[in-house]
């Protein structure tokens, strides 16, 4: 969720049995390295505890799909 002009704020849905901490810890090095590769090195990315959820005027729930890098597994929900 972008709160200002340089600024995301990342909320996360983690599997039951996933670690969130280590989730939470490659999701932000992930997306500062993708960040970075578009020139948005600036951009400020904070973690949130809070849980996904639809935007009041839109009725919208924004979900990015991540797609497997190799060698790491994804955990079935």
């Amino acid at each position: 969720m972008q709160t200002d002009a340089a600024t995301l704020r990342v909320r996360l849905d983690v599997a039951p049995a996933a670690d969130p901490d280590a989730v939470r810890a490659q999701v932000l090095r992930d997306l500062h390295e993708h960040l970075a590769l578009h020139g948005a090195r600036d951009v400020m990315v904070e973690r949130t505890p809070d849980e996904p959820a639809v935007e009041a005027r839109s009725g919208k729930l924004r979900q990015v799909v991540v797609l497997p890098r190799p060698g790491v597994p994804v955990l079935p929900r």
